[in-house]
């Protein structure tokens, strides 16, 4: 089917763009559109810390990072999810009981994963894209199926299409060009599997197609093609997946109207619709059918497609867009379409982004989000419904000793015994009385008596120096070992013997040594996890056969490892993937001996793949390979060991969901695999920091953790529950960790030296911080309307605001740790009466808007952008006094 029959296309191509067919189309009279483009140029800029981002048509939806999920713009439909239909200019939450860890936004419906791995959906449902069994809208979330086991969610046009966690991949709603991909043009309302085999590892909906990658980095797409946006070189839709190129190096896709893909050496590829120059290859209007290199760059690592218009980032952290430009939404300050990329705001701290049909959303590394573009139902979430043209925005310990990431939470102990946690706490697996996640370091009581700590996904296992064992957080499966199944928000010990010696907790289940070298586990007990011989859950420690020459163990998703006093490696569990290296896939409830090697010395278990050091510092893996987590140059799955490259010289591993993390003897650090930590998947180890001496590393399910020589703890990766303990939102590098900081920065503000008048608005702020602690400022003349956040210096310009009389600047400094103070210093302004400041500053406005109406009145038939240009010109003086 041609896209010419799509409703925003028909506008888009037909539409004039003259100033006054726009006025007279949208109903407003000449005086209703002066004062909406007036309120267009004085919206005031928005502050948030979101930490996940999708945006709809005309919605936009956010998940921090405590893993609260918020919405705002079109609901009409009920896409927002809040019970209504009434459309909101502003966040608001959605779901409050629920922790969400991924969010998809269709024209008019959302798709959001939930920690559990359920699949949620809300809006609009016409061609049942919500995948609940119904045609019927929902404006509050409903769960797709029963299943747990989603991983990774897209939303098109009217279509939603997802991945589970076993590679196979899924798609629901309207099929009418087969972009379903099950071979026919049957729209659904549950969802039906795209082939048959669980190959599939990326995924990206665009507006009636869709594309997809292997875990072989071949490209697939289907769906419709009237404008070449399969990029097969025909214009013919497929309603079953086609094979783009015979590239195996494609890493990331994106997908609306057109397609946009990178490869693994940074380059990035563009094809379909180019109407407007969202292809951006310098030309306008020719439809491209087969992949076309945008440039020359090979730093291009993320990628967001609205509907004509794209959005990229680069390594260095830089912000490109390049498309359609009518509602702003390339972010650059003008109103113009733009068929190259072109530098969106200075800067290189950006590092995610989202694009919708006419607007953009975009994460800075310190957590915050910016929006821009088309607002007119208040997708931009700044309080207003005036369009956007640029972005507006909505530690030093050293006595750590022993860490332990599992799941969303991180644990560490300090050397003088104490226990500290931080991160996800909704079932107590902090242990620190409450049930309130934390984004800091608090401390686990007040005893100095802790030795070892290991986390599962939802509770926590310890032994103190009297080899006692304790255990807190979720019992849902009995895997706390106290005989119950109710949660514990505080440690309660194991039994009564103090003659335990090792400990590991995967999900939902717990296994322990004694010192007599026997080994013990209780839990959950799905796929003989536990190694008892049954598939019983078990709420109090079962013995594991009944050898006593364990030495060690690990757990990973739901397989066991343990080695043996004379080096021998055991595994059991479940096997779907080789996890267990005994050249099957059959799980196992006992424990089964992998090859004959004595040489065994660690092992980590990852989600459903196994790493092994061998004495002599080799390298070994096998298990699922999705990611690259094997580390072998394949994505291929392996169910015997394979090595991992060919030095020895490994001396210490972690594994988390798909990310494998190694030291080497020389104390580097070297990680690959990929996946939900902000980090390209890498096939095989690359380093971590340069000239860096690391001692310690351990990981959670998305995030990684790390001491180095001096003592300091380090953390990156995802953070949606505090994970990283650096009370603020997703890192992509390390960043340091220490216990938090509540004591406010303190410092003083002076105006002009401290004069006491001054007969110009333009004055000079000198700033002092007598902590040395600030890291950002920002600056106010009222207290209301706030400037945006900047890193500290002692000096900056600044306008007071207009009209004579005692003027105050505040200014408000914030240090590392997100603690901020306010200082604040007076001026008295004295000066003759400028043009435009007659009456109290009420001549300005009246000056703007009479030359607005004669520009108006002169162009009155003119191309708005060239209007837009004239106005801004001589409104240039005007804006700065108002956002100054």
């Amino acid at each position: 089917m041609n896209n010419i029959h799509h409703p925003l296309v028909q506008r888009r191509r037909n539409q004039p763009s003259s100033l006054w067919y726009l006025i007279r189309r949208s109903g407003l009279g000449l005086w209703a559109f002066l004062l909406f483009f007036t309120a267009l140029l004085l919206v005031s800029p928005a502050q948030a810390t979101e930490s996940k981002i999708a945006a709809g048509v005309s919605h936009t939806v956010v998940i921090k990072s405590d893993g609260t999920l918020w919405a705002w713009g079109g609901n009409e439909n009920g896409q927002l999810g809040d019970g209504t239909t009434a459309d909101k200019d502003a966040p608001m939450q959605i779901s409050s009981g629920a922790t969400w860890t991924a969010v998809a936004a269709g024209y008019s419906h959302t798709v959001a994963l939930q920690s559990d791995g359920t699949l949620w959906g809300w809006g609009n449902n016409s061609n049942g894209q919500l995948g609940d069994g119904t045609t019927a809208a929902k404006n509050t979330p409903v769960q797709v199926g029963n299943g747990t086991d989603w991983t990774t969610v897209s939303a098109g046009y009217r279509h939603t299409i997802a991945l589970q966690s076993d590679g196979t991949l899924w798609a629901w709603g309207n099929n009418d060009s087969g972009q379903l991909g099950d071979g026919t043009y049957e729209s659904r309302n549950a969802p039906v599997q795209v082939g048959s085999g669980p190959a599939w590892r990326a995924i990206a909906a665009g507006w009636r197609h869709t594309v997809a990658l292997q875990s072989d980095g071949t490209l697939w797409a289907w769906g419709s093609n009237g404008s070449g946006e399969l990029g097969d070189g025909t214009d013919r839709r497929k309603n079953t997946p086609v094979k783009i190129g015979n590239e195996t190096t494609w890493t990331a896709i994106a997908a609306a109207e057109h397609t946009v893909a990178l490869q693994s050496d940074g380059t990035l590829w563009a094809w379909g619709d180019n109407w407007t120059g969202q292809v951006g290859n310098g030309s306008v209007g020719d439809e491209v059918t087969a992949p076309l290199q945008i440039g020359n760059s090979t730093a291009w690592t993320a990628i967001a497609a609205g509907p004509s218009h794209t959005v990229a980032l680069q390594g260095d952290g830089t912000l490109w867009a390049w498309g359609r430009n009518s509602s702003g939404q390339l972010g650059d300050g003008t109103t113009g379409d733009k068929n190259t990329p072109i530098q969106t705001r200075s800067g290189t701290a950006w590092r995610a982004i989202a694009a919708g049909s006419g607007h953009a959303v975009a994460l800075q590394s310190d957590g915050t989000v910016w929006v821009w573009g088309g607002n007119s139902v208040g997708q931009l979430g700044n309080g207003t419904t005036g369009n956007k043209g640029t972005p507006v925005q909505i530690g030093s310990g050293t006595a750590w000793s022993v860490i332990k990431a599992k799941g969303d939470q991180t644990l560490a102990l300090q050397s003088d015994g104490t226990l500290w946690a931080w991160g996800n706490n909704r079932s107590g697996q902090l242990g620190d009385g409450t049930y309130e996640s934390r984004n800091a370091p608090v401390q686990v009581g007040s005893d100095t008596v802790w030795a070892v700590i290991e986390a599962g996904s939802s509770h926590t296992v310890a032994l103190q120096y009297d080899s006692t064992l304790w255990a807190w957080g979720a019992n849902n499966f009995g895997q706390l070992g106290d005989g119950t199944f109710v949660d514990k928000d505080r440690p309660v010990q194991v039994g009564s013997d103090a003659v335990w010696t090792a400990i590991a907790a995967g999900p939902s289940y717990t296994v322990a040594l004694k010192a007599d070298g026997t080994l013990w586990a209780w839990g959950y007990n799905r796929d003989g996890r536990l190694g008892d011989g049954t598939t019983l859950t078990r709420n109090s420690p079962v013995q594991v056969g009944s050898g006593n020459t364990w030495e060690a163990i690990a757990t990973g998703s739901g397989h066991t490892a343990a080695l043996q006093s004379d080096g021998t490696l055991w595994a059991w569990g479940r096997n779907r993937f080789g996890q267990l290296g005994d050249g099957t896939n059959e799980d196992k409830n006992t424990p089964i001996q992998i090859g004959s090697g004595t040489a065994w010395t660690a092992i980590t278990l990852g989600r459903n793949y196994t790493v092994g050091l061998q004495s002599d510092g080799t390298l070994w893996a096998w298990g699922n390979n999705g990611s690259g987590q094997l580390g072998d140059g394949t994505y291929e799955f392996r169910n015997a060991p394979v090595q991992v490259g060919s030095g020895a010289v490994w001396t210490a591993i972690t594994a988390g969901w798909s990310r494998t993390t190694a030291l080497q003897s020389d104390g580097s650090l070297w990680a690959w695999g990929g996946g939900g930590d902000g980090v390209e998947s890498q096939k095989t180890p690359m380093q971590i920091g340069n000239g860096v001496v690391w001692t310690a590393i351990t990981a959670g399910w998305s995030h990684t953790v790390a001491l180095q020589s001096n003592g300091t703890l380090w953390a990156w990766g995802w953070n949606r529950s505090g994970q990283l303990g650096d009370g603020e939102a997703w890192k992509e590098t390390p960043q340091l960790i220490a216990v938090q900081d509540i004591t406010p920065p303190s410092g003083g503000l002076r105006i002009n030296g401290d004069a006491n008048t001054t007969n110009s608005p333009d004055v000079t702020l000198t700033l002092s911080c007598s902590d040395s602690s600030c890291a950002t400022m920002q600056f106010s003349n009222d207290q209301a309307v706030w400037s945006t956040v900047v890193a500290y210096s002692d000096s900056m310009a600044w306008i007071l605001t207009a009209g004579d009389g005692v003027k105050t600047v505040y200014a408000r400094l914030t240090d590392g740790a997100g603690n901020s103070s306010e200082v604040s210093a007076t001026i008295t302004l004295n000066t003759a009466v400028a043009v435009g400041e007659a009456g109290g500053g009420g001549g300005t406005l009246g000056l703007f808007t009479g030359l607005m109406l004669l520009l108006i009145v002169m162009c009155i038939r003119c191309d708005i952008s060239v209007l837009a240009r004239r106005l801004l010109k001589i409104n240039q003086r005007f804006l700065l006094f108002r956002w100054r």
